[in-house]
Parts: C-alpha cells; structure tokens; sequence
C-alpha cells in the first residue's frame, strides 16, 4: 500500500520530489527492524505466532490479555516524529481477520490515507507521511517523503 500511495503522490505532483525515507526511530516493540529499503517491521510478540492466530483479546501464547494495539503504537510514532519535522499519519491499512484465515482492511481505510496524503502535500512544504500495514501485533511500516 505503499508503493500505491506512492504512485498517487507522482500523480497528484509530477515535478514534487518524492522518496521513501528510511524510518530511524524505533518503535520501541520487541521486534523491530529497519529493512535496506527504509522499511520498519515491528512485532509486539517476541514469539513465534501460531500460524492461524487471529490475535483475540487474549493472546494464545502468553495467555493473557493482549494490551497491545499496532495502530496505537503508529499513532505515537507521528506524534514523537511530530515534534522535530513535519510528519502526518498515520496512514494505517489496519488487516482484521473477518472468518476462517481471512484478512482484510477495510476500503475506508485506503480512502482515508489518500485524503492524508493529500493533506500532507497540501502546502507545498516539505512533509511526511507515516504509512502501515498493520495488525493488531505486527506492522510494516514506511516514511513517504514529500520534498
């Protein structure tokens, strides 16, 4: 869903300079990794999943309440990164599991971070905006820079 944010962006402003900036700040999650390409993969569990899990309020591993949310985390990422640059978002496409194995997001969340981007590049000023596949648990995450 980046890279289709991405393309919307070299539509919306042809001549704007637009990159993937590498996301340096960690989450602060058990797992988390800064991918070559600027890519953050964060994890809550430092586990292994079981396979089918469909993260309930009580986690299956540690048996006990799940107290935490990936798109809570990405909100408190833009805030941190709010105070030193400008940075909008997070623009989250948030996978639910809906019946048997089945994920989504929803498509109000594709509309949603396309009026974000939008509003990111509003201006004409230098700005960013935090994108993310997330679950409940894990998240892939990228900074789409607007120059």
């Amino acid at each position: 869903m980046f890279n289709w944010l991405m393309r919307r962006a070299q539509s919306l402003w042809p001549g704007r300079e637009l990159a993937q900036q590498p996301l340096t700040d960690a989450f602060g999650t058990p797992y988390d990794t800064l991918a070559p390409d600027g890519t953050r993969y964060v994890s809550w569990a430092d586990w292994l999943c079981p396979t089918h899990c469909i993260e309930p309020a009580t986690c299956p591993v540690i048996r006990a309440p799940r107290t935490w949310e990936m798109s809570e985390t990405a909100h408190a990422v833009v805030e941190r990164l709010s105070r030193t640059e400008e940075v909008y978002g997070p623009a989250l496409f948030v996978t639910r599991h809906l019946t048997d194995g089945v994920g989504a997001f929803a498509v109000s969340d594709a509309v949603a971070a396309e009026r974000m981007l939008r509003e990111a590049g509003a201006s004409g000023r230098p700005s960013s905006l935090l994108i993310g596949t997330v679950s409940a648990c894990h998240g892939a995450l990228g900074l789409l820079g607007l120059g």
